[in-house]
């Protein structure tokens, strides 16, 4: 709940200024889409395209996410900078 939170916080600061929710009170849902209908103008108007989508799917964007892939490598890149400049 607070990670769901934190995430909201960054995507929308002003609403720092509201209070927490209380636990008790949210329901957190995970929706799975099977098929999702994406917009393509550049193709004329109304022109849609539909994308299936499986559990399978969902599953490998989970897992990427899962890891922070970026943040290793942040943390890796300052572990290199401290270590060169200790050296110094």
């Amino acid at each position: 709940m607070e990670h769901a939170r934190d995430l909201l916080m960054q995507r929308y600061p002003e609403y720092r200024i509201m209070p927490p929710p209380n636990p008790a009170e949210v329901a957190l849902l995970r929706i799975t889409p099977e098929i999702i209908s994406i917009l393509d103008y550049s193709n004329g108007f109304g022109h849609a395209d539909l994308l299936s989508v499986s559990e399978a799917d969902l599953a490998d964007v989970l897992e990427s996410h899962r890891h922070h892939w970026a943040w290793h490598l942040v943390s890796y890149l300052g572990q290199i900078e401290s270590s060169a400049a200790s050296s110094e």
